[in-house]
């Protein structure tokens, strides 16, 4: 009998401990974009870009000369104003990316691709729900990634779908289970 109870917790516990394992995604996720300004030491929202779901969510700005693209693990950034810089905006800091389902944003890293001149790490800082590009006084002229590493599914977010060994792992624990119970009906 003692096996038996084992075997079911172990039936139970084991596929709960592989979903944990997995690294999340963006997916299904609430994601706003805002421009902000920096004025004094207060920041305040400049132009709100919009809230999509990810991943392929297409944000735009004054058609086209700023873009973002949200994927399951990254952002994407686009800017195209040749000769323009953000300091002929008055206290421009840059865009602010918001997670508006939960906390989710474990790591944020620049990508190697990234070719915008004078954005480095130092531009950059992020919270659990919110990532920050400084861009002030920069050339509006180049292209951002970020690579995303978000929290989990059992994070409170619905952003992370079980694999297939998670699924067969536990199909393997209920069929186990159904088959201690059709032995222990049978003694």
């Amino acid at each position: 009998m003692k096996l038996i109870n084992k075997f079911l917790s172990a039936a139970f516990v084991m596929p709960l401990l592989l979903c944990s394992a997995q690294a999340g995604t963006l997916t299904g996720d609430n994601i706003n974009i805002t421009h902000n300004i920096l004025l004094g030491s207060w920041m305040y929202p400049y132009w709100d870009m919009g809230t999509a779901v990810a991943p392929s969510s297409i944000y735009t700005y004054q058609s086209g000369v700023y873009t973002a693209q949200v994927s399951p693990n990254s952002i994407e950034f686009s800017f195209s104003c040749w000769g323009c810089t953000w300091s002929e905006f008055s206290g421009f800091n840059g865009p602010v990316v918001t997670n508006l389902t939960r906390p989710a944003f474990l790591d944020v890293t620049i990508d190697p691709s990234t070719n915008y001149s004078g954005f480095n790490a130092s531009r950059l800082s992020f919270t659990g729900d919110q990532i920050f590009v400084n861009l002030a006084n920069l050339s509006i002229n180049g292209y951002i990634k970020l690579n995303i590493t978000a929290s989990d599914a059992l994070g409170g977010g619905p952003s992370s779908v079980p694999e297939p060994g998670t699924i067969g792992a536990a199909a393997a624990g209920l069929a186990g289970l159904a088959l201690a119970l059709r032995r222990r009906q049978a003694q």
